[in-house]
Order: structure tokens, then C-alpha cells, then sequence
């Protein structure tokens, strides 16, 4: 995505209150090294890298009330979150 927080933005704008947005995604902050010995460094997949703190901060920006309900590393290298809306914006 060109504008992964815009994008995320828009889906929590329609959903309704109790809607769960998913994320799953490579987790940045499992890697040290160089970005291009990363295993899921892909640059023609991948424009955005993210880790558990830049996506709760992605959390806090989304229109609404937002409260986490899953938050797991499924294999090595991938997080998923999954957030529920528990207000409309105000």
C-alpha cells in the first residue's frame, strides 16, 4: 500500500462500533542486521515495515476508540493484531 495509515484510517472509519480490524504483517523488530538480510524483506511487497509499538501508535491515531484484543508474534517474524472499535468518533 502507497498510504498504508490512510488506508487504515478509511477502514476504521466505516466500521461500526464493535467492528475488529485484523492486521498481519512481517514484525520489523524481530531482525537486527542489515534491512536487506531480513528474511521478510521484500521491497516490491513491502513499502511500509512495522513492529508491535509502530502499530499500537497506528492504533491511537484511527478516528474512534480503539482497544487491542490480539496481539501475537503467529511464527517468527509476523505479528498480527486485531483491534475492536468500542466508540464512534467523536
Amino acid at each position: 500500500l502507497i498510504d498504508p495509515v490512510g488506508i487504515v484510517c478509511l477502514l476504521a472509519s466505516i466500521l461500526p462500533e464493535h467492528g475488529l480490524l485484523v492486521i498481519e504483517c512481517p514484525d520489523l523488530s524481530t531482525h537486527s542486521g542489515p534491512i536487506t538480510s531480513w528474511t521478510h524483506y521484500k521491497p516490491d511487497e513491502h513499502l511500509t515495515h512495522w513492529c508491535k509499538e509502530s502499530l499500537d501508535r497506528l492504533r491511537r491515531q484511527l478516528p474512534g476508540q480503539w482497544t487491542c484484543v490480539h496481539n501475537e508474534n503467529p511464527i517468527p517474524g509476523k505479528i498480527q493484531v486485531a483491534w475492536r472499535r468500542t466508540s464512534e468518533a467523536s
